[in-house]
């Protein structure tokens, strides 16, 4: 399947806290894909669109995230949990090369087979 994103997009299954800005609630999640500009989460609790959050999430031992600011854009209900996107366009340039980085090692590593 050919992405036409500006950023690639990986399967990633990882645990994600986020914070909503504006009450302080705490929401446990499940990353299911990630790229250098956004993610995507299962959770049970709803998160309405444009609602600021604070993500953290760890990728890898060494590619950890924490108080990433960031912007719901679309939340779906599915089977009782609901699939939230999120943008992070507060990333610094670093912070997208790594997680970019990540994304083109993992595609490599599905496309041979060696995960």
């Amino acid at each position: 399947m050919v992405q036409r994103r500006k950023y690639l997009r990986v399967k990633k299954i990882c645990p994600v806290e986020i914070v909503e800005i504006a009450t302080g609630r705490k929401i446990d999640s499940d990353l299911i894909d990630v790229s250098a500009s956004g993610l995507a989460v299962l959770c049970s609790s709803v998160i309405e669109a444009g609602t600021e959050v604070e993500l953290g999430f760890k990728l890898s031992p060494l590619l950890i995230f924490e108080k990433i600011r960031a912007k719901t854009v679309r939340t779906d209900h599915s089977s009782g949990n609901f699939r939230i996107s999120i943008a992070m366009s507060e990333l610094t340039s670093e912070q997208k090369n790594l997680i970019d980085k990540f994304v083109t090692d993992r595609r490599r590593q599905e496309r041979t087979g060696l995960l």
